[in-house]
């Protein structure tokens, strides 16, 4: 039985959104190209059976990439994209983390903790104050975890 846990940050704190460590970076969405899109939803997604924009054409991803409702960052370790968040903006208010992870590499040296600082201040620079994020049992076992020491409360359990 899957059990499924929605979570919520609010009010955002303030973060910075620039990762401590040397070789860290994001690329915004005005930068990735339909290609690179593609390719980090499969290499971070595949582990966990996403498959629902695997089959997507360049149009439907450029599409995605350009909707102002929509924000995209991919996360680099020098020149290796190792993870990503995709965030829908649902108003002026509240967004939802619809996808965020790291390529199984990059899972368990404390990368998380600075992707998910970069989901939220991507948020607060909009001026959202209430973020929202689901996760399951089928995630990774630490991916829970993270999302308390970083400040979201559960607000609902489904199984």
């Amino acid at each position: 039985m899957k059990i499924s846990h929605k979570l919520r940050l609010a009010p955002l704190p303030l973060t910075d959104s620039s990762p401590a460590m040397a070789n860290l970076y994001y690329i915004k969405k005005q930068d990735i190209t339909a290609e690179q899109y593609r390719e980090i939803y499969t290499n971070v997604g595949n582990p966990w059976g996403w498959s629902s924009r695997k089959n997507w054409n360049n149009f439907q991803i450029l599409t995605l990439l350009s909707s102002d409702t929509r924000d995209v960052q991919i996360f680099c370790n020098g020149d290796k994209p190792i993870g990503f968040f995709e965030i829908e903006i649902l108003s002026s208010r509240q967004a939802y983390i619809k996808y965020f992870g790291l390529i199984p590499s990059a899972i368990g040296i404390g990368y998380g903790r600075y992707l998910m600082q970069g989901a939220i201040a991507c948020v607060a620079q909009r001026g959202v104050s209430d973020l929202i994020l689901t996760t399951c049992d089928s995630d990774h076992c630490n991916a829970l975890n993270l999302y308390k020491k970083m400040g979201f409360a559960m607000v609902e359990k489904d199984q």
